[in-house]
């Protein structure tokens, strides 16, 4: 797995900086996301697992059918500095009691978003890194509350 994170980093290291090729950007998500997703056990409580290699970070969190019945609890999951809270207790309600979710960041795939797509008369460039949250073993993806993204801005001058 190691090998297939490195080479999609080689990938986004040869875009060069603001080489911006959303559709390859795309692509090296959706594959990150599927190899990440494959650490999620079934769990009949809890399950908590984070994954960083030097091209990624991940943090995974899943629920079961006996855990806690708690369903007012919120779940804090962290990539660098993002963070996603969602209630994972209330998406298991509408899944037979299970429910996962997995929070990914690629390190530089925010090289395929250039600011050349958006063109201003600004010279300053307010970004943050890409991120995606994906729930996994869930068969009604309906959210019975919102998630709640915070995501720190970076600012570079043109």
């Amino acid at each position: 797995m190691e090998t297939a994170f490195n080479l999609s980093s080689n990938v986004v290291g040869s875009s060069g900086n603001g080489g911006g090729n959303a559709e390859l950007g795309s692509m090296l998500l959706n594959i990150s996301e599927k190899l990440v997703s494959s650490f999620v056990q079934d769990t009949p409580t809890e399950f908590n697992k984070t994954v960083r290699t030097s091209t990624m970070e991940a943090d995974i969190q899943a629920v079961g059918p006996e855990k806690s019945s708690d369903s007012t609890s919120v779940n804090l999951l962290t990539v660098k500095d993002n963070t996603v809270s969602v209630n994972l207790s209330a998406v298991a309600e509408n899944n037979d009691g299970s429910a996962a979710l997995m929070f990914m960041s690629l390190n530089g795939l925010d090289k395929f978003l250039s600011p050349r797509y958006f063109p201003s008369e600004n010279s300053t460039s307010i970004y943050s890194d890409v991120v995606t949250a994906t729930l996994l073993k869930t068969s009604n993806t309906t959210l019975p509350e919102p998630l709640n993204f915070t995501l720190p801005v970076k600012v570079t001058r043109i």
